[in-house]
């Protein structure tokens, strides 16, 4: 087995050839077990069949890489991971305790452990977490040691504790970021006065007329992933995951001439897009990730910047926002330490500046796209699932099935931040957990007033 062949999956990847990469990664994998191959190579292969959804290869592929260096802490963590993926938690946490007793101070496994499920007052980590924050010294480390404590101390009740070593996490995290929220909001801006009601009243395009793709869009940490299980637990329903293959599709049809005058330059060129080339091409990059279902969902958050293009280049698609009431959805970003995504959310401040820039955007699109928008409310969803979502699989144009209402019984992997959380039944102790820190997020609660955001929004009405 030869490097090179890893080297071409990764080149097809990149270059999202994902039809050829699907058969480069099959040959692979035959080909592993009529070879003598190495402990990296068989890591580096499960990591690209992770990234194409192949997380029983790639399990497989850890499994045989242990059995050749089974004191590769990397691996243990690596194995964990997946095994989080396909909602295996109690496996996960015997290999990520592995991965630990091999690398004590692994600030990463340690927030992987943390995350794998609710802690109690007799069973926690916490005297551990802060004897490990006592030994490290690299900020890095720190912050998700910092984060993990946070989520510990919250499971357990001690919530003063709790946003006390949050705020030092979002601190340090902060720290080492260069941000701007005003560029954020300079191009929801710009995006705004683009697509206006005189763009969509002149710009007459038929677009691709494919009515596969669902997306499910807003901010991160709403409910979105609870959704898309409960969607995807339908028969005529895939999961595609969180695709950013709009936004890609989109950079590679833009003129890079007319938009290299900055932000407002780049939002102003994509008006002149083919868009039934736009919606084409975003299709047939999705593949074969879709295509064996009538409808797949696509629950990148981030996608309601583009509701206009999407609603140019996919007519027939159907776009759902999710929502939840604005203190505990701020809370929730908040408390969540993401990998390079979602810079916004490290400082109060900020946090309510982009939460009501994007509220803005999205009162905007629901304006100039009448019905074009299905919303639904978190609230609403756990406390009447069935009744929000009948009017959601009626706009697709199906019918309800029992199993949505099912989806913890769901064996597909799930690869978000809330893949532990989707593997429950629906729970409602979310629902205003940010009163426990009231005074703590005073500032927060301010400048969202400020900004003008509604906090008595009630998204089961």
């Amino acid at each position: 087995m030869t490097v090179s062949a890893l080297d071409r999956l990764e080149h097809l990847l990149r270059s999202q050839q994902m039809i050829a990469a699907e058969a480069e990664a099959t040959t692979l994998v035959q080909a592993i077990f009529r070879a003598t191959v190495s402990a990296p190579y068989l890591d580096r292969l499960a990591f690209y069949l992770g990234r194409m959804h192949r997380h029983e290869e790639a399990l497989a592929c850890y499994d045989r890489a242990l059995v050749l260096m089974p004191q590769d802490a990397s691996l243990h963590y690596n194995r964990a991971m997946v095994l989080r993926f396909l909602g295996r938690s109690q496996e996960a946490e015997t290999a990520i305790n592995s991965c630990l007793h091999l690398a004590p101070d692994d600030a990463e496994a340690v927030a992987l452990r943390t995350d794998l499920r609710t802690q109690t007052a007799e069973l926690n980590h916490i005297e551990s977490i802060r004897a490990t924050l006592a030994r490290v010294t690299d900020d890095v480390s720190r912050t998700k040691l910092h984060y993990a404590l946070a989520k510990e101390l919250e499971d357990v009740g001690e919530y003063e504790q709790s946003f006390a070593a949050l705020t030092r996490g979002a601190n340090l995290r902060r720290a080492r970021m260069q941000y701007q929220v005003a560029n954020d909001l300079e191009v929801m801006a710009a995006i705004e006065a683009t697509y206006s009601k005189d763009f969509f009243r002149t710009h007459q395009t038929k677009g691709f007329p494919s009515k596969e793709p669902i997306f499910i869009l807003g901010m991160p940490r709403v409910g979105s992933t609870l959704l898309e299980r409960m969607l995807a637990s339908h028969s005529l329903i895939k999961s595609a995951g969180e695709l950013d293959n709009f936004a890609q599709n989109m950079m590679a049809l833009v003129d890079k001439t007319q938009a290299s005058g900055g932000r407002r330059a780049l939002v102003q060129a994509t008006r002149d897009l083919d868009f039934s080339q736009l919606g084409k091409n975003y299709i047939h990059s999705t593949r074969p990730l879709t295509g064996d279902t009538p409808y797949f969902i696509d629950k990148l958050p981030l996608n309601f910047l583009y509701v206009g293009l999407i609603a140019c280049a996919l007519p027939n698609a159907t776009i759902i926002h999710i929502h939840r009431n604005p203190m505990d959805s701020c809370y929730a970003m908040y408390k969540r330490l993401f990998h390079n995504a979602y810079p916004f959310s490290y400082q109060l401040e900020e946090l309510a500046q982009y939460y009501a820039g994007y509220q803005r955007l999205m009162s905007h699109w629901q304006s100039v796209l009448p019905d074009r928008i299905i919303s639904v409310g978190y609230e609403a969803l756990i406390s009447n699932p069935e009744q929000t979502l009948g009017p959601v699989l009626a706009t697709i144009g199906i019918d309800f099935e029992p199993a949505c209402l099912a989806f913890d019984k769901n064996k597909s992997a799930s690869t978000t931040a809330s893949a532990t959380q989707v593997r429950q039944k629906i729970y409602r102790s979310s629902m205003q957990k940010w009163r426990h820190y009231e005074q703590q997020l005073e500032p927060l609660k301010v400048a969202l007033v400020a900004a003008g955001v509604n906090l008595d929004l009630d998204s089961r009405h």
